[in-house]
């Protein structure tokens, strides 16, 4: 349809509590905070993601402004930042961005990435963050694990052979699994980059 809408559900009984429309705009991926207290939407069209406040479905903070459309947004373990993923799918140029949670301010300048960033996540204790990287260009599909502070890439690119899906944390942060289109899953070591095991197919 012309717009998009997010739902919260009351897992117990299957109601459903409240709905956040958007006009005009897709929603792709949705979240609560740690606590619980924020929502965060990524949403397309507006090339915004939002925070709303989960005891009201009110908007927490004024949207949170890309270049653009959003694809992911991800809240760090302890709930004070949100990292953003955005970009323009199947064309060479894509971005990252982390917000104080808590004004909407950004905390550092974008990071520029070869292609559109599809899926992001932060690690266990928050000091990283890595982003995947998928679309149809020519240029190296790849994962990429960052310093979350500095937003200083940490190790090499983690390559497949296609766009890369998901990418995600051990839960002691020492390793990162990636999957992309190849049809290929890869464990890495997250310091460095290196493989550490043979991919599974």
């Amino acid at each position: 349809n012309e717009g998009g809408m997010a739902r919260v559900w009351d897992v117990a009984t299957g109601k459903i509590l409240n709905s956040f429309v958007h006009q005009r705009v897709a929603l792709v991926h949705v979240e609560f905070s740690p606590d619980g207290r924020f929502i965060a939407t990524a949403n397309h069209g507006e090339k915004t993601a939002r925070l709303w406040r989960a005891d009201t479905f009110e908007p927490a903070l004024p949207p949170l402004q890309h270049d653009y459309d959003v694809w992911h947004a991800k809240f760090s373990p302890d709930g004070t930042r949100l990292l953003t993923s955005c970009g323009v799918h199947s064309k060479a140029f894509g971005q990252v961005r982390i917000w104080d949670a808590r004004t909407g301010k950004p905390l550092f300048e974008p990071i520029k990435l070869p292609s559109f960033v599809f899926h992001v996540s932060f690690s266990p204790d928050g000091s990283r963050f890595a982003a995947a990287c998928t679309d149809d260009s020519e240029e190296p599909r790849s994962a990429q694990v960052f310093d979350a502070f500095t937003g200083q890439p940490i190790g090499t690119p983690l390559t497949h052979n296609d766009g890369v899906q998901c990418v995600e944390f051990s839960p002691d942060g020492r390793l990162v699994v990636t999957a992309g289109d190849d049809s290929v899953a890869k464990i890495w070591e997250a310091a460095t980059g290196n493989s550490v095991a043979k991919p599974l197919k």
